[in-house]
């Protein structure tokens, strides 16, 4: 229905929008302070707090309600949605901030553990509701073997964050950041090589294949880029919010390509397969008389 590819095109154009507040914010705040802080989490103890915190929050959600092109695409980011959570309410304040003293520190254990915990609470009602709606379902929808997969990727990586709530509260407060923020990178990356096999399994001869290869590769080597420079120490770790940024607009780019290529189609097959019916229409709306009869619209 028209209604359905509509919230559908909206859902997928939030998300730029949301990236493209994020990245105003941001600006905004550099703009104001004369400086510019040594990553994008560091704007949390900014007056860009507010838009860090939401946009983080938004993302996540778009991505775990977001119904992916393939079973291994839709798992895995909702795999990044949850954490996307977790970086949102697990800050690290450097110090010193630049531009003034920011906002003012506060319990940061108490606020991490109210907040994760309110996360994990989500993160399970999220879980049980999918999977009372999938057994519900009519015919009974099994994932594939690759989504089976990552299903339990995303179950382990959900028991993961809630052992260390339960019995690491401070390595989570020290290490939950970094450690959400990257892997939550890794699981866009797999979603991009993903769509890059997929695309030139359905159409080998599709431009859009080699454009995801191209952001991959870029998000591959940009993550070893930070992961270095955020071993070294004064400038080099200057270098890490340029790095960040490097790694949104990949993801956005990624995002943009996605959209163009499946503005009209639920799933990739579904593309390849409307495509291929435009394509034969003309030879099979011929009569007997040997007139052309005009093509039928396609519905996608």
């Amino acid at each position: 229905m028209a209604t359905e590819r509509e919230t559908y095109r909206y859902l997928r154009l939030a998300t730029i929008v949301l990236l493209v507040m994020l990245a105003a914010a941001v600006v905004g705040q550099a703009v104001a302070a004369g400086c510019w802080q040594t990553s994008i989490s560091a704007y949390y103890w900014t007056a860009a707090h507010g838009v860090v915190v939401g946009s983080l929050c938004a993302l996540g959600a778009c991505l775990v309600v977001y119904r992916g092109s393939s079973d291994t695409e839709d798992v895995v980011l909702g795999i990044s949605g949850y954490l996307a959570f977790v970086v949102a309410m697990v800050p690290v304040r450097p110090e010193p901030l630049c531009g003034g003293p920011g906002l003012p520190a506060w319990d940061v254990s108490a606020s991490v553990r109210n907040n994760v915990g309110a996360v994990l609470v989500a993160a399970a009602l999220t879980e049980l509701l999918a999977y009372l709606i999938g057994r519900r379902a009519r015919p009974t929808r099994e994932l594939d073997g690759p989504g089976r997969f990552w299903r339990w990727v995303r179950w382990a990586v959900l028991g993961a964050v809630a052992a260390a709530y339960v019995l690491a509260p401070e390595r989570l407060e020290r290490h939950g950041h970094y450690g959400a923020a990257l892997v939550m990178f890794a699981g866009i990356v797999v979603v991009v090589v993903a769509n890059a096999f997929s695309s030139r399994r359905e159409e080998p001869s599709s431009r859009f294949s080699t454009a995801y290869w191209v952001v991959a590769a870029s998000m591959v080597l940009t993550l070893v880029v930070e992961l270095v420079l955020r071993q070294g120490e004064g400038g080099a770790e200057r270098g890490v919010l340029l790095v960040e940024a490097l790694l949104v607009l990949e993801f956005a780019a990624f995002w943009a390509v996605q959209t163009v290529e499946l503005w009209g189609y639920p799933t990739r097959t579904e593309r390849v397969q409307g495509l291929r019916s435009q394509a034969l229409a003309p030879d099979a709306a011929v009569d007997r008389t040997g007139a052309h009869l005009a093509p039928a619209p396609h519905g996608g």
